[in-house]
């Protein structure tokens, strides 16, 4: 089988990289129109994942974010895992192509379908850039001390919800249901999903900029009803 799992893997990454060459600049384009955002410097996507980009760490927010992607801020760089995306809109001949492989899932997993891997580490671009405009840096944003768990429940949120309107795969969950320590970038997304749905751009500026109180740290819900009341 190893002979044949290298040809499987190779025309995998072909397959792959020939879908991202239309679908950067075309979700780009989606993302700047649908968010009315101009991209000042597009990022540069790679077909890699440098393991000094996951340093370990304790934290439960920072653990499982890299399983398809990740953007780099300080490089302007997006590095895709090729071992853990699917094809855009994978279909039964790709399925069972990766059946066959054994070092790969059989099971279609929507969220790391090829596009909605790509508008995601977008969407981090995206908030990067909208920091960058105030003087801020998106690093910066996300380590600080006293907020560094809700901050990026709220940026992986705004991401989340950027990748589904583009992808159109949005869905309910009940944010009282999620554990936000097994799947952070969801509790983060039903966070930030009722606030953008009414406020879209101006409510993630809002958001990327209004912290929440000590009370709401531990009661994310009252930090969800003040932002909507702020913007309402």
């Amino acid at each position: 089988m190893g002979i044949i799992n290298d040809k499987l893997d190779q025309w995998y990454r072909l397959r792959l990289e020939s879908q991202l060459e239309y679908l950067v600049p075309q979700t780009i384009k989606e993302i700047e129109v649908r968010f009315k955002f101009q991209y000042n410097n597009n990022p540069v996507v790679n077909f890699d994942m440098p393991p000094d980009l996951i340093s370990p760490n304790n934290s439960r927010l920072s653990n499982a974010l890299f399983r398809g992607g990740i953007y780099d801020s300080r490089t302007n760089e997006i590095h895709i895992n090729p071992d853990s995306v699917w094809p855009h809109k994978s279909g039964i001949i790709d399925t069972l192509l990766i059946y066959l492989n054994q070092d790969r899932w059989f099971i279609y997993i929507p969220d790391l379908d090829l596009k909605q891997v790509l508008a995601h580490e977008l969407g981090h671009c995206h908030n990067h850039e909208l920091l960058k405009s105030e003087g801020r840096d998106l690093l910066e944003y996300r380590l600080d001390k006293k907020y560094f768990e809700f901050r990026g429940f709220i940026e992986e949120g705004i991401s989340v919800f950027i990748a589904n309107e583009i992808c159109n795969t949005h869905y309910e969950m009940k944010l009282n249901r999620i554990n936000p320590e097994e799947i952070p970038q969801q509790y983060g997304y039903q966070l930030v999903k009722p606030i953008l749905e009414k406020h879209s751009r101006t409510g993630i500026i809002h958001l990327l900029n209004h912290d929440p109180t000590k009370k709401e740290l531990g009661n994310p819900k009252l930090y969800q009803e003040r932002i909507l009341a702020e913007l309402s």
